[in-house]
């Protein structure tokens, strides 16, 4: 789709639009933490200049940056994603999110198998030990991954964010309480009068405002 970039106050602005084909980094799983070798930079893989109000595409799926400024530390962050978006339809999407029940050897053993689709039913069946308590659970969490996309996606998708991780796993809260330097999410254990609390903390991020 063709957008447009305008400043009201400058008709003769110019703004560059980066594009990052960043694949963004999954959460921690709840079992164990990830072996991450995260760079502080990121590559940027094409630079483009408009003019104010000019019409322009974003062509490719991934995260876009525009400024008007280069030296600032603010901008527009948008994230361009397919058609079907938040759901997911291929078997390589949809074998990943598994990492949040299993070990990252065990989905890579998955994704490389000489038939992905038997290997992927297969993970769901020793999971459930029967094909229809499989497909029951199989609808669930995937059903959570679609609304964490839609709930929680920012610069990156919403099923690899904190909150779409404890979200995915754990489901949706019983209550939250939001302020400027937090979002709180309450847990209630009915009949055992315990609550549990996950505290997510908003960090600076060029790209967005709930990171």
């Amino acid at each position: 789709e063709t957008i447009r970039i305008q400043d009201f106050k400058d008709d003769e602005q110019e703004f560059f639009v980066y594009y990052y084909k960043t694949d963004f980094e999954v959460a921690d799983p709840p079992m164990y933490r990830l072996k991450k070798t995260v760079s502080k930079s990121m590559e940027i893989s094409t630079l483009t200049k408009v003019s104010n109000n000019e019409p322009f595409s974003l062509k490719e799926e991934g995260l876009y940056f525009i400024q008007s400024d280069t030296a600032s530390l603010s901008g527009i962050g948008i994230r361009v994603v397919s058609n079907y978006y938040p759901k997911m339809t291929s078997i390589k999407e949809l074998s990943e999110p598994l990492i949040y029940l299993s070990t990252k050897d065990e989905i890579d053993e998955l994704v490389n198998a000489e038939d992905v689709r038997s290997a992927f039913e297969g993970f769901w069946l020793d999971l459930a030990k029967s094909e229809s308590v499989a497909k029951m659970i199989i609808k669930r969490y995937y059903d959570r991954i679609e609304e964490a996309n839609v709930r929680f996606t920012n610069y990156k998708e919403g099923w690899k964010t904190d909150m779409g991780m404890i979200f995915i796993i754990v489901g949706p809260p019983d209550e939250v309480y939001v302020s400027e330097e937090k979002e709180s999410w309450y847990y209630k254990n009915p009949g055992k009068n315990q609550i549990v609390v996950f505290n997510f903390l908003k960090i600076r991020n060029i790209f967005s405002d709930k990171h």
